[in-house]
C-alpha cells in the first residue's frame, strides 16, 4: 500500500532548485567508509522520510550576548522564538552563547500535507552531522501534518562564531507515521532469549539480522 505526503513550496521554483527529496538520495558520504550502514538501526535512519535543505545561505554570527541571522540577505527579528519557557543555557549541552533568548524559529518555504491519521518526525539528520552547521542544536517535534501542513526550524546557536550554512545543505528530516495506540506492557524476560539472539547476530548466522527480521521501507 502506498500513502502519499506532498510537498508544497511557498516560493516559486523552490521545487525545481532544491525540492525535497527522499533521505535515501542524500544518506551521509561516509556511511559506507565508517561501514555505517552495517547497523540496521542506521542504515533505516539514513533512509526513512524525506530531507528539507536549505533554501539560501543562512548567515550566523553569534557572539557572547548577542546572535544575528540573516536569511535571505536579511536580518530576522528572532524576538519572540521560544521552545515554551525553555533557557537553552540549562539544556545539558555546551552552549558559548550566554544569552536565555537562544533559541530560534525560522518558518519553512514548504507546506507538508498528510492523509488523516499520519504525522511527521521533524528532526535533525542525525548522521549528516550538520557538515555546514556543525555549531546548531535542532530541537525535534512531531506535527500533525494532516491538519497542520507549515512547520518551523527550531534551533540554537552553540558556539560563537561566524558560520554560513550553504544553501541545498540538509537542515530537517521528516519521516511520516502513522497515528496508532499503543499499549505498554513491561515484563520480566528471560535472558536466555537474548543470549540466543546476541549468538546468532555475532558469529553463528551472518546478517542475521537482515535476514530475519527486517523489513525493507520505501520512501520515493
Amino acid at each position: 500500500m502506498t500513502t502519499n505526503i506532498t510537498f508544497t513550496s511557498t516560493i516559486p521554483g523552490l521545487e525545481l532548485a532544491w525540492p525535497v527529496v527522499p533521505t535515501k538520495e542524500l544518506a551521509p558520504a561516509d556511511r559506507k567508509k565508517h561501514r555505517m550502514h552495517l547497523c540496521p538501526g542506521i542504515h533505516d535512519w539514513n533512509t526513512s522520510g524525506y530531507l528539507i535543505r536549505a533554501w539560501t545561505d543562512i548567515q550566523i554570527e553569534a557572539h557572547s550576548k548577542d546572535i544575528n541571522i540573516t536569511v535571505n540577505e536579511r536580518e530576522h527579528d528572532f524576538s519572540n522564538g521560544s521552545v515554551g519557557t525553555l533557557d537553552p543555557s540549562l539544556v545539558p549541552l555546551v552552549y558559548d552563547c550566554d544569552i536565555k533568548s537562544n533559541v530560534f524559529k525560522i518558518e519553512l518555504p514548504w507546506l507538508i500535507r498528510t492523509k488523516p491519521g499520519y504525522s511527521c518526525l521533524i528532526i535533525s539528520p542525525f548522521y549528516h552531522f550538520l557538515e555546514n552547521a556543525p555549531f546548531i542544536t535542532t530541537y525535534p517535534g512531531i506535527v500533525d501534518t494532516d491538519g497542520l501542513h507549515r512547520p518551523t526550524w527550531v534551533f540554537s546557536v552553540m558556539k560563537n562564531k561566524h558560520f554560513i550554512i550553504e544553501r541545498g545543505t540538509p537542515i530537517l528530516q521528516v519521516i511520516p507515521f502513522k497515528q496508532e495506540v499503543f499499549k505498554s506492557d513491561v515484563r520480566r524476560g528471560d535472558i536466555g532469549d537474548w543470549l540466543g539472539q546476541k549468538l546468532k547476530m555475532t558469529r553463528i548466522i551472518p546478517h542475521w539480522y537482515w535476514k530475519t527480521f527486517h523489513k525493507k521501507k520505501e520512501f520515493t
